[in-house]
């Protein structure tokens, strides 16, 4: 269950809500998905006769959000225990009671949208026995939620997708607006050296293909010193650098964590380096961060130390120490439960430390250590937290409750939810990608042209990739701030959990 989902349905039950999270997180899911929700029903849904206090419809309204950029980004999963009885279950009826929310709504688009209406049905029929049988479906319903939960998150993934695609297409978006996206065949890349490759890889920004990024890796250490060099060239890294160079410095990383080996893994510690010593100066740490235990998992042999020392180097800024925490967490739960415990072990150690950084102690605390509840260390975390002004909301990371539900639930990794950063190159996400940007950007154009409304140019993202920006008093270089990264603001806090919230 996502930190921020978890804090909602603490915070509603804490205020006396009755709430069943798998129905809520449906409906949430549900609200997020309908193109143009109503919100009042929503606070009515949820409140009944009790009207809902600001502060939780402003966290609701954040977890819609945070649930639409999922879907978005292909990073959405259906929040339900599997095991538990009838929890997916009660997560469909929590979707459907959405679209029962917005019943016209939703005929009118899925009577537009014959293959989202089909998806729908299917889902509808996992709870609906008379529908299961109508449709004469054998393998469907509750025996196919047992042994493949995952196929509710992937309904839901393909109905927004739908939906979403649709309300480019009303806007009058064409293909010819979207920069080009590229294929090529197994034998073009074959036929191609490593020196070809790195061309495509530096000359393609966001719309690297897939099977480019494989071939660099299938091409081993050969093509590690093209990716170091560029991650080396302090051209590449400046505000003024060309930005398909930019790009590559991502490509580069993302291709090194594929490529096992020595060599790969001390050019990928020198991106490391680069991207988080230093994160306010470049927005790369917004697309790397939390999938560096991914990008070091197959060559940890070589990783793991390093990782270790910058993480106990009080020279250092909170930001690549507590990254360099989760890698070493990350190979230590790989290796077995004993070599776990003992890195939990030299965590508390760390949070422990008077002599560390008081900023670097919440924030280990309260992004990993709490990822590991273990009793032996609840008087510390208990500790850590006292130390906190609750006054400064700045410099809050964690809490009692928050201590609470982590004992409650047990061990939850946050790398868990950033297995896979190459879903980046997936034809999928890069098309989606390009859609929402094109859309942002026209958004942009309608706000200069049309003065009366109340955004100026400065509050409006710019993407590095899509250069029409009408306004030439303002440029954005580099992409937007993600929600998991650290705070620009210099908080501590995730932005999510920080200026994130408040913009909304």
């Amino acid at each position: 269950m996502s930190d921020d989902f978890q804090e909602l349905v603490a915070e509603l039950h804490s205020d006396g809500y009755s709430i069943d999270p798998p129905y809520l997180h449906g409906l949430l899911t549900g609200f997020a998905t309908t193109p143009d929700p109503d919100l009042d029903r929503l606070w009515q849904e949820l409140g009944g006769k009790q009207p809902l206090a600001d502060s939780i419809q402003e966290e609701i309204l954040n977890n819609i959000d945070f649930l639409s950029e999922d879907l978005s980004l292909f990073e959405f999963e259906a929040q339900f225990q599997a095991t538990q009885q009838d929890e997916p279950e009660r997560w469909i009826k929590g979707y459907f009671r959405a679209v029962e929310l917005h019943e016209a709504q939703w005929e009118e688009y899925t009577k537009d949208l014959p293959e989202a209406g089909m998806v729908l049905t299917i889902l509808n029929s996992m709870i609906n026995e008379e529908l299961r049988n109508e449709l004469g479906l054998e393998q469907s319903g509750p025996q196919e939620l047992r042994s493949s939960p995952e196929i509710i998150t992937e309904l839901a993934q393909a109905i927004y997708l739908q939906f979403i695609t649709t309300t480019m297409e009303e806007n009058d978006l064409t293909e010819e607006e979207l920069p080009p996206i590229h294929s090529f065949t197994e034998e073009e890349l074959t036929a191609s050296d490593e020196t070809a490759l790195f061309s495509l890889v530096a000359n393609h920004e966001d719309r690297l293909p897939l099977e480019v990024v494989h071939e660099c890796a299938n091409r081993g250490e050969k093509m590690v010193p093209l990716l170091q060099k560029h991650l080396q060239n302090e051209a590449n890294w400046s505000n003024d650098a060309d930005i398909g160079d930019w790009w590559g410095l991502l490509h580069a990383t993302f291709i090194l964590g594929l490529i096992p080996g020595e060599a790969s893994a001390t050019a990928l510690l020198e991106g490391f380096r680069r991207i988080t010593y230093d994160s306010s100066s470049s927005e790369l740490p917004d697309w790397t961060s939390g999938y560096w235990p991914a990008l070091c998992r197959n060559k940890s042999d070589y990783t793991s130390e390093p990782m270790r020392q910058i993480a106990e180097d009080k020279g250092l800024d909170w930001y690549p120490r507590s990254h360099a925490v989760e890698c070493v967490l990350a190979e230590a739960a790989a290796s077995g439960a004993e070599q776990l415990e003992s890195a939990v072990d030299w965590l508390a150690t760390l949070c422990a430390d008077e002599t560390e950084e008081l900023e670097f102690r919440h924030i280990a605390a309260g992004d990993h250590l709490l990822d590991f509840p273990r009793a032996r260390h609840r008087p510390l975390m208990e500790q850590l937290d006292k130390l906190q002004d609750p006054d400064d909301w700045f410099h809050n990371t964690f809490n009692n409750k928050d201590i609470d539900r982590a004992f409650s639930r047990g061990d939850q990794p946050g790398w868990d939810n950033f297995e896979n950063p190459w879903q980046f190159y997936d034809p999928e996400a890069i098309i989606k990608r390009q859609l929402r940007w094109v859309r942002e950007d026209r958004e942009r154009e309608e706000i200069e042209y049309h003065p009366q409304y109340d955004r100026a140019p400065e509050e409006i993202e710019y993407h590095p990739q899509y250069d029409r920006a009408p306004v030439e008093t303002y440029t954005r270089n580099q992409p937007k701030t993600g929600r998991n990264d650290p705070c620009p603001c210099g908080s501590g806090k995730k932005y999510k959990k920080c200026c994130l919230s408040k913009l909304h």
